[in-house]
C-alpha cells in the first residue's frame, strides 16, 4: 500500500490484466482440457491430429514427443516447431527446445542442437540437465568460454556436484590463460 500507492485488490487486478495481455498467445494455445493422446499411436495418426490442433500447445508438444519416442525424429519437428512458436515461454525437460536438441544430437547436427539449448536453458534458472548437456555440444562445437559459462551456471544449480566443479575448472582454465 504504502510503496505502490494501491490496494491489493486493485494491484491483484493490475497484475492479472499485465499477465494476461503478456502471455495471450500462450494462453490461448492452452485449452482447459488437455489432449488427450496414445504415444504409442501410429505416427500418421499423430501427425493428423497435429494437423486438426495447429493452435493447441499441448497437442503440438504431446505428437512431437510421442515422434521422438518412436525415432521418428524428421516428422516429430514441425509440431516441435509449432509448439516453441505457440508458447515460446515453455521450458525445462520436457519442452520443445530440449525435444528438438534430443533430435538435433540424435542426427549429429550439434549446431541446432546448441541453439535449441541455448534458447531452452534461458528460460528458466533451474534446468541443469540442459545446461551439462549444452556445455557438452558446445566442447564437441569447440566453443570452451561457452561450455564453462554454461558449467558456471549448473554449479549454481547443484553446487555439490564435484564432477561438474572439475569438469568447469578444467575447461575454463585453457581459456584464462588465452
Amino acid at each position: 500500500r504504502s510503496v505502490l500507492h494501491t490496494d491489493l485488490k486493485t494491484f491483484d487486478k493490475k497484475f492479472d490484466d499485465y499477465v494476461k495481455t503478456r502471455f495471450a498467445s500462450a494462453i490461448a494455445s492452452v485449452p482447459a482440457e488437455p489432449p488427450e493422446l496414445d504415444r504409442r499411436m501410429p505416427a500418421d495418426e499423430l501427425l493428423r491430429r497435429a494437423a486438426a490442433s495447429p493452435n493447441d500447445f499441448g497437442v503440438q508438444l504431446m505428437v512431437g514427443a510421442a515422434l521422438v519416442a518412436q525415432n521418428n525424429l524428421d516428422a516429430a519437428i514441425a509440431p516441435l516447431e509449432k509448439a516453441r512458436t505457440l508458447f515460446p515461454e515453455y521450458g525445462g525437460d520436457n519442452s520443445s527446445y530440449a525435444l528438438l536438441a534430443e533430435i538435433y544430437l540424435k542426427k549429429g547436427d550439434d549446431r541446432k542442437a546448441a541453439d535449441a539449448l541455448t534458447e531452452g536453458v534461458t528460460l528458466t534458472e533451474t534446468n541443469y540437465k540442459g545446461l551439462l548437456q549444452l556445455a557438452t555440444v558446445l566442447e564437441k562445437l569447440s566453443d570452451l568460454k561457452g561450455a564453462a559459462d554454461a558449467l558456471e551456471r549448473a554449479m549454481y544449480i547443484n553446487p555439490f556436484d564435484a564432477g561438474v566443479h572439475e569438469r568447469g575448472h578444467v575447461r575454463h582454465r585453457p581459456h584464462e590463460a588465452g
